[in-house]
């Protein structure tokens, strides 16, 4: 079991343990008020901020949980959280995240298989209120629950099993609108 941000504080320097990163300027990656961790991108939807485990790939792509405590303030734009195996997080990279975009109705579980990547609806709608958000990696399935309710299980497209996993967090937008991503908890641990 780790918690992903117990070494992270905004000021204690992260060198090698975290990799904070975005692909324009003016992000923002900050300890919020409230106590979590404030994830600001104001760029368009090519850029997003993301902070991860800096390549330290420890979870397994079939038998892992995460679980976090979020939300997004977006009019477009969205985030992805989950477990990675590289932090550019598209087709060519193994990957299952939950996807809360601001342009689709509902969540989504996103994942790659390292060929191609897919996405299906959780069931659960979008809003902008904190949620407890869980992705249970199996052998055969993601499983998505949200407030302690089960979503739609996405089948295809897993992980591969040679595949280890990090957990990374990100936000975007869209054409230059802001999103911020606000992170109380998340916590990641094999089974």
């Amino acid at each position: 079991y780790i918690d992903v941000f117990e070494f992270y504080n905004g000021v204690t320097s992260t060198a090698g343990r975290w990799s904070e990163g975005d692909s324009s300027t003016g992000y923002s990656i900050v300890m919020s008020d409230d106590g979590g961790l404030k994830l600001t991108n104001p760029a368009t939807h090519n850029t997003n901020a993301k902070i991860n485990f800096n390549g330290v790939k420890q979870f397994s792509p079939d038998s892992s949980v995460l679980q976090f405590v979020s939300k997004l303030t977006s009019t477009s734009g969205g985030s992805m959280i989950g477990l990675v195996s590289n932090m550019q997080q598209d087709n060519a990279y193994d990957s299952a995240v939950v996807q809360h975009d601001k342009g689709y109705s509902s969540m989504y579980t996103l994942s790659s298989d390292g060929t191609a990547q897919t996405a299906v609806s959780s069931g659960f709608s979008q809003d902008a209120n904190w949620h407890v958000d869980k992705l249970e990696l199996t052998t055969s399935a993601l499983l998505p629950s949200r407030d302690g309710v089960l979503g739609t299980s996405k089948t295809t497209r897993l992980p591969r099993t040679s595949a280890k996993m990090m957990p990374q967090a990100s936000v975007y937008g869209y054409s230059g609108n802001q999103s911020v991503l606000n992170i109380k908890y998340f916590e990641a641990y094999n089974t």
